[in-house]
């Protein structure tokens, strides 16, 4: 019971300072009533059907880190108690997954649960947010994964450097085929 008081005081503070600081936008994941009375909305209606941004997005980070592992869908709904349907919706946005759920697929899939908001950026890379979402739909495929995973173990920059040429080159020249 504590434990719950302390987790809401923590999360109510949390959303002031994020209100008060300038920091909240629509598209950051906080609902929080305080929000609702402070800009005169209602909690009760509920949120359109429409897929939001950000579940897709959380969706992908699981996807992309359960297919790391080698944890299929089933076995990762029977660690979190739920089916491998509820799994699936999760990891297309279709259905938002609570902060319950989220910190325990973060338990189970062992990284820090803001690991699924955060995207680091690599140096000398500019990226905005179409960028972004291509590169976590990209993640999000199982062979795609595979292929990341393994030029990343490639020591030599000149040898990553080449392949990646490959690679556009291949892609320039299907563009042109399909175009």
């Amino acid at each position: 019971m504590v434990k719950q008081h302390a987790q809401s005081l923590t999360a109510t503070i949390s959303a002031i300072y994020l209100l008060a600081s300038g920091r909240h936008n629509s598209n950051c994941y906080v609902v929080c009533p305080l929000e609702a009375q402070i800009k005169g909305t209602d909690m009760s209606r509920r949120r359109d059907n429409a897929v939001e941004g950000v579940d897709i997005s959380i969706g992908q980070r699981l996807r992309s880190r359960r297919l790391e592992l080698g944890i299929s869908q089933t076995g990762l709904a029977d660690a979190m108690g739920v089916t491998f349907q509820q799994v699936q919706k999760y990891e297309k946005g279709t259905n938002r997954i609570s902060p319950s759920r989220l910190m325990m697929a973060s338990s189970l899939l062992g990284v820090p649960p803001h690991s699924f908001f955060e995207t680091p950026t690599p140096k000398d890379v500019e990226l905005n947010d179409q960028s972004i979402q291509e590169i976590t739909e990209f993640l999000s495929n199982k062979q795609a994964l595979a292929l990341a995973v393994a030029f990343a173990k490639i020591k030599s920059a000149a040898m990553r450097r080449d392949i990646a040429n490959l690679v556009a080159e291949i892609a320039g020249n299907a563009a042109g085929k399909a175009g």
